[in-house]
């Protein structure tokens, strides 16, 4: 599927590896401190592992699949087949040719930028697009006691551009209401 490129200590499958080595479909490359890794993949795609992070690479029909289990990426991404990146369950996807975008996942912390082209963001509440030049930063599966119990809620807080506003979004997982200011108190927990 492609080749690995080390800068530093990284890992395929937990056995060192060494520049040159074929990374295959399933493989899990993880880095550590002060590392770099990059995969080049068949038809100009690469993608850069930032010191540790920890990766998945699939490739699934016409489509590689990195997931991202934290860390950080940069993703250049051909045509065919694209880079999608799962974090979490959120995909980024690329918008097109020699897209580049970068994903950070830190606890719960998702930040995608996109230096070249555009990247859409998806998950089960919906689709965002970060525009070229624009920053989207999320919280993503956060969890919140609520009597005892777990209840999740996606909390999605995205500046997007240098200064350009802040939109705040509470949506519950489980029943997918949305609250706001003027809604607490007005959803059902479910049972």
């Amino acid at each position: 599927m492609g080749q690995i490129s080390v800068n530093g200590k990284a890992a395929i499958n937990g056995t060192d590896a060494i520049g040159g080595a074929t990374v295959f479909s399933g493989d899990r490359v993880v880095t550590q401190r002060k590392s770099m890794a990059s995969v080049s993949i068949a038809g100009g795609s690469d993608v850069v592992l930032g010191e540790l992070t920890s990766v998945q690479i699939q490739q699934k029909e016409n489509q590689i699949s990195v997931a991202l289990d934290h860390g950080t990426l940069e993703c250049l991404s051909a045509a065919v087949p694209p880079i999608v990146v799962v974090a979490r369950g959120v995909r980024i996807v690329p918008g097109k040719r020699d897209s580049f975008y970068v994903v950070e996942l830190a606890g719960d912390r998702l930040r995608v930028t996109a230096n070249k082209g555009y990247a859409d963001l998806e998950s089960a509440t919906g689709t965002v697009r970060i525009q070229e030049g624009k920053t989207l930063v999320a919280t993503v599966n956060a969890a919140v006691r609520s009597k005892g119990r777990i209840v999740k809620y996606a909390i999605m807080a995205t500046g997007i551009g240098a200064g350009a506003g802040l939109a705040l979004s509470l949506i519950h997982t489980n029943s997918g209401c949305a609250v706001s200011p003027s809604s607490v108190g007005n959803c059902q927990s479910p049972q």
